[in-house]
């Protein structure tokens, strides 16, 4: 009988160190930071000249940089005719591991204002 409850106990032991805990939070802290680019497009007084801003998300994500937030801060253009008819500060926040790639990319290190 001591072997048997020896050996249950063995196996219960083995089954259970292979086990992961999937909800534990890491100790250790991701460094993030925050990237910029500078977009502005179309043109006022020109309803041929929409101008859909590129996907930041998508344009970082796509070389490999994980993108946690992003932000918009939206700019003043004119109101003439020949103006853009588009310009804002597209912000991502990024592993800081990432930058390079990032920078590559155009971006620059920059926090929202």
């Amino acid at each position: 009988m001591k072997i048997y409850w020896l050996s249950f106990f063995v196996i219960l032991i083995v089954a259970f160190s292979g086990c992961k805990d999937d909800n534990a939070v890491s100790t250790e802290e991701i460094s993030k930071i925050w990237v910029a680019q500078f977009y502005s497009g179309g043109i006022q007084c020109d309803t041929s000249s929409y101008y859909q801003p590129p996907d930041v998300t998508e344009i970082l994500e796509d070389e490999g940089v994980t993108v946690f937030e992003t932000q918009v801060e939206g700019y003043a253009v004119c109101a003439a005719c020949g103006c853009p008819s588009y310009a804002a500060m597209h912000y991502a926040l990024i592993k800081e591991v990432d930058l390079e790639k990032a920078v590559e990319l155009g971006f620059t290190q920059k926090d929202p204002s």
